[in-house]
């Protein structure tokens, strides 16, 4: 979703996007030791490094990414410790904060990563480095519904979780879904149109086991793939 926010929205070539994920056996989740390593002897600088769903806990890592010249923006919807954020991150994005003015603790990760994308409208277009007329980011509702299933965040409790999902599912069932959804859809013998269930039970299994496994970066491929 961060890929896609920067690079069709905020006009971001991609040549200056790179996917950092951690292999799940070899690396473990979050922001690990190793996956810091590769990030510091590969990625260029300066560099602006967001986090997506992770990177509340790991200060250390966060504070030598700092130290290498990376600013950090965490967007995160899991617990923070007692101590607080990071504070070697420039901005700790979480609704979970004891600070946290936003009413809904329950939102999924994806959701608060794009609640910050449009929040950056909001500042290009006031900064005047968007036009007011430049498209919010809704288009990306279905990224967001489908990652808040996947997520198995708290639905009876958030109006905004269901929300997503219902306005993510209308896009989906449109003609002119994304075209992962059209292969996602024959490939997991789906009938009928694309419902909550079909996201919890074909869609997300099929993308989320990768990452399970070793590295999710074929799922953001698959994800961002242009034709079915």
């Amino acid at each position: 979703m961060l890929k896609f926010a920067f690079r069709d929205y905020f006009g971001v070539s991609e040549a200056r996007i790179h996917s950092y994920i951690g292999h799940r056996l070899r690396d473990g989740y979050g922001v690990t030791e190793t996956l810091t390593d590769r990030i510091i002897a590969e990625a260029p600088r300066p560099a602006l490094i967001i986090t997506a769903d992770q990177g509340s806990t790991d200060h250390e890592r966060i504070a030598r990414l700092r130290d290498h010249g990376f600013i950090v923006v965490i967007t995160d919807h899991h617990g923070v410790p007692a101590s607080g954020p990071p504070p070697a991150a420039m901005a700790c994005v979480n609704p979970v904060r004891e600070d946290s003015a936003f009413p809904d603790p329950y939102i999924a990760g994806v959701q608060v990563a794009w609640l910050l994308c449009c929040a950056v409208r909001q500042r290009l277009i006031r900064d005047g480095d968007l036009p007011a007329s430049a498209p919010k980011l809704g288009g990306l509702l279905d990224l967001v519904a489908l990652g808040t299933m996947a997520d198995c965040v708290n639905l009876a409790r958030s109006i905004n979780n269901k929300a997503i999902i219902a306005r993510g599912l209308a896009i989906m069932n449109s003609p002119v879904a994304r075209p992962a959804w059209q292969a996602l859809y024959v490939a997991s013998h789906c009938k009928g149109p694309i419902t909550a269930a079909t996201l919890a039970f074909h869609f997300a299994p099929v993308i989320t086991a990768r990452g399970r496994l070793a590295s999710a970066l074929g799922g953001v491929a698959l994800l961002m793939s242009d034709n079915a």
